[in-house]
């Protein structure tokens, strides 16, 4: 097996063969997405929804397109993930008798997961909703579609002096040089839950790709578009404990089907290019390992 992986390297090297190994590989991939997508009835029918509500995600990102169907395709698998995960925030709240009425969306990109929630589950149609974003061309994206946005750092969130029921953060923490802190300060924000995607990993690592030969050098690196800190699951349980918080339930949604040769081939693949797919986990307020460690 070594012997291939060195034979394959050598010929990766090579455009033409690189060229035909990713058609081949986009592909594969595409074909990857659509059976994880089948495996859940739920999934499903947010994706086929999603087909109508969001026709094109060619211009999701403010700054940049998103012009590959196979790159489309998994953002097309995170927004559905996103909008079926906050409805099963949305209903945790509901079986504890609290039915939520806001939702801030932190990080939020343009408004797509918002605007698919709202269209698939009833409980959206009368929420108040929120994006916040660092990013004024992205606030102005949000705005366009009729959703409500300001243009502030997260870190700052807290200042503004309001609660929301749920608090969403998706694909956001890894972007983030202190995740503590902002774990730390969002409490004041959180009336309920905070809701958080990141990308899942088997082993932790720091991300920083800007630092990398794959870098593009005409890209201007930022935190927008770099990870800093990529963590396994285990250690952004550690992370939430530390920062006053507790697990209510998680989710793991991979990029590729549950079994399988497709599953064997993409996971390795994955875990090799980037990330399996996400992690999603509900959070609610716990400070018994918080208030153990001494703070000066």
């Amino acid at each position: 097996m070594k012997l291939v992986i060195i034979l394959f390297e050598a010929l990766y090297s090579v455009p033409v063969f690189r060229h035909l190994v990713r058609r081949f590989f986009n592909y594969l991939s595409c074909i990857a997405v659509r059976r994880a997508v089948c495996e859940d009835s739920s999934f499903k029918r947010v994706w086929n929804l999603s087909l109508e509500v969001l026709p094109d995600l060619t211009n999701h990102y403010a700054t940049v397109q998103v012009v590959d169907a196979e790159t489309q395709m998994r953002l097309r698998l995170l927004l559905c993930a996103q909008a079926l995960f906050m409805h099963k925030s949305f209903a945790q709240l509901i079986k504890e008798g609290n039915p939520a009425s806001s939702w801030v969306d932190v990080g939020d990109s343009d408004g797509a997961a918002r605007e698919l929630f709202m269209r698939a589950f009833p409980e959206g149609k009368n929420m108040k909703t929120l994006g916040i974003n660092f990013e004024q061309e992205t606030v102005d994206l949000i705005r366009s579609k009729g959703l409500t946005a300001e243009c502030m750092d997260a870190m700052d969130l807290h200042k503004k002096g309001i609660k929301y029921d749920l608090v969403s953060v998706f694909e956001t923490l890894e972007h983030l040089p202190d995740p503590i802190s902002f774990l730390e300060y969002i409490q004041e924000v959180v009336g309920c839950y905070l809701v958080i995607s990141v990308p899942l990993v088997t082993a932790s690592r720091v991300g920083l790709r800007y630092l990398t030969p794959k870098w593009e050098p005409y890209k201007k690196p930022s935190y927008a578009n770099n990870h800093v800190f990529e963590f396994s699951p285990r250690d952004w349980c550690k992370l939430f404990n530390h920062a006053g918080w507790a697990i209510e339930t998680e989710w793991k949604i991979r990029q590729f089907p549950r079994s399988g040769p497709l599953n064997w081939l993409m996971s390795y693949a994955w875990r090799r290019i980037s990330f399996e797919g996400y992690w999603f986990v509900l959070l609610k307020k716990d400070h018994s390992f918080s208030e153990r460690f001494y703070r000066i």
